[in-house]
């Protein structure tokens, strides 16, 4: 990517570049193979915001590549930013490289590795969560409760722009790995390995906190697959006196983080 201080065209090949990053965070993840186990490829991926933007300034500075905002925001960054990353732009511009129907005025393009080591508990693991916003809101409770190595096995995107959105700007806090599932069992041998389930042996108020542990959330449709459960240590559930038929994946994996760990 090349440097540019002040953008009014759409045609710039900066503004060509963020325009298919955006489109191709929009996309799913891709599957990882069998033969595959961790996949620690650096990608960009866009935030938008102020709230967020500065939540990725105070916890990885160096992380940020651009942060493009309009004139009147400019302020706001100058003394905090290299200033060849800082551009302006012009609306429409803005426009064009935001994903929000209404833009904030304010977005950061950012770097982030995905995790190298075997991962280590305390985490949490997303078993195929298809919907970013839930994905991205585990990962917000994640990082509020200090549990930093999250598991991606399948499911959308990390990066997807929407994730992103609903993190609020946590990515930086956390380890994200993308793993198989026979990855992670294999490499988290000596942990113990909870399942949640509509159907758990144990209600999750019967059991004691312990770091030592992850925390496996599955599909929001199709839950857990039961070959699957069967590999874990046990499993739980949450207890619902109400007429609920059941909770989505994010409010249950969040209720659960705050209880386990």
């Amino acid at each position: 990517m090349t440097n540019s201080k002040h953008i009014t065209s759409l045609a710039n090949p900066l503004i060509k570049e963020i325009v298919q990053l955006k489109n191709n965070q929009s996309t799913p993840g891709l599957r990882l193979t069998p033969s595959e186990k961790i996949d620690t490829k650096k990608e960009l991926y866009i935030t938008e915001g102020l709230r967020a933007v500065e939540s990725v300034l105070s916890q990885n500075k160096s992380s940020i590549k651009y942060i493009f905002v309009l004139e009147q925001f400019s302020h706001l960054f100058s003394h905090t930013i290299e200033s060849e990353k800082l551009i302006t732009v012009i609306d429409h511009v803005m426009q064009k490289i935001s994903s929000l129907t209404t833009p904030p005025g304010i977005l950061a393009v950012c770097e982030y590795q995905f995790a190298k080591n075997i991962p280590e508990a305390p985490g949490i693991v997303c078993y195929e969560i298809s919907d970013p916003g839930n994905l991205g809101t585990l990962f917000r409770t994640a990082a509020a409760l200090n549990i930093k190595n999250v598991i991606c096995i399948g499911g959308v995107n990390p990066l997807n722009q929407k994730v992103i959105q609903a993190s609020a700007g946590t990515l930086p806090l956390l380890n994200i790995y993308k793993m198989t599932e026979v990855a992670f069992l294999k490499t988290t041998r000596n942990s113990e390995i909870i399942a949640l389930t509509p159907d758990g042996n144990k209600d999750i108020n019967e059991i004691q906190k312990n770091k030592n542990r992850f925390l496996v959330i599955g599909n929001e449709a199709h839950g857990l697959p039961e070959n699957f459960v069967a590999q874990c240590s046990q499993s739980v559930k949450i207890n619902m006196p109400g007429k609920a038929e059941s909770l989505n994946a994010a409010v249950a994996g969040s209720i659960a983080m705050y209880y386990m760990f």
